[in-house]
């Protein structure tokens, strides 16, 4: 788990003090590490909430990689890229897909991730949010600064730039009415939406959707069929979230669908299961 932020200036130098304090502001208790790297006009950093992770990756080459990530389907795409290290960190996967499919990358990603990799060689930053949104990524840009983190605060902290109340995001809040999903409370500040990438090129935004959810109308086959597709399905999806060197948890509400869930994970791994209880 980590917590990132960058910051772009397309006019003036990078205020070093103010950038430090973007960072500082994702800290939440002592026990962090932070990377970061800075030059005049940009500004990358991430805070580490678990030190012992790898930190080689956020400086590859010519790449800057950060990201609040769990890659599910890292046995694929290390198969199918050919990679040698079968230990490499999750930002490195989303890095090897990237020199691989470009923008195409967050389609062939299975997984909860908001990333940014910036290309120091064609001055481009690239960042992608998971296909349903789990993990947040927000973002401003007045036409000469360009911000981007994994929580709004670190944005709010930028005390040289103006942020006023969405007035109406928070009157559709409190309703029934639903806003856009790239509206914050904030007019200057937008969320990046759900299966959607955006492409910083000096001046040039652009938000571009890579995925979208098509439920077929109708289910060909009879009924045992269908049952034992979608229990194919079901089983797969939690045994490749399954990772043998990580302790795995579930929550049981006493539904069906999460004792299932827990069910298929107990036959993989030893599993902790938590309750509430009113």
């Amino acid at each position: 788990m980590n917590s990132i932020f960058g910051r772009i200036n397309l006019k003036n130098e990078l205020n070093s003090k103010l950038f430090d304090h973007g960072i500082a502001s994702l800290a939440k208790h002592k026990k962090v590490q932070i990377q970061k790297r800075t030059n005049q006009r940009w500004g990358f950093g991430e805070v580490l909430f678990f030190p012992s992770q790898k930190t080689e990756t956020f400086q590859n080459g010519e790449f800057i990689v950060l990201a609040d990530c769990r890659i599910d389907n890292r046995q694929e795409i290390i198969d199918e890229l050919c990679v040698a290290d079968k230990n490499i960190t999750d930002e490195l996967i989303i890095l090897e897909t990237y020199k691989k499919w470009e923008e195409e990358c967050p389609v062939h990603l299975l997984g909860d991730f908001a990333f940014a990799i910036w290309n120091n060689s064609t001055k481009e930053l690239f960042c992608a949010r998971d296909h349903f949104g789990t993990k947040p990524l927000f973002y401003s840009f007045n036409g000469e600064d360009f911000i981007f983190s994994s929580e709004i605060n670190a944005i709010l902290s930028q005390s040289d730039l103006d942020f006023s109340i969405d007035d109406q995001y928070i009157a559709d809040t409190l309703s029934i009415i639903k806003s856009e999903k790239n509206r914050t409370n904030y007019n200057e500040i937008k969320k990046l939406p759900p299966a959607h990438s955006l492409l910083f090129k000096m001046k040039a935004l652009e938000i571009t959707p890579y995925w979208k959810l098509t439920p077929q109308k109708q289910l060909t086959g009879n009924e045992s069929d269908i049952l034992n597709q979608f229990k194919e399905i079901l089983i797969k999806s939690v045994e490749c979230r399954i990772q043998p060197n990580l302790k795995t948890g579930a929550e049981l509400s006493g539904g069906l669908d999460s004792s299932s869930i827990a069910a298929i994970a107990s036959r993989y791994t030893k599993l902790s299961t938590f309750s509430h209880i009113l």
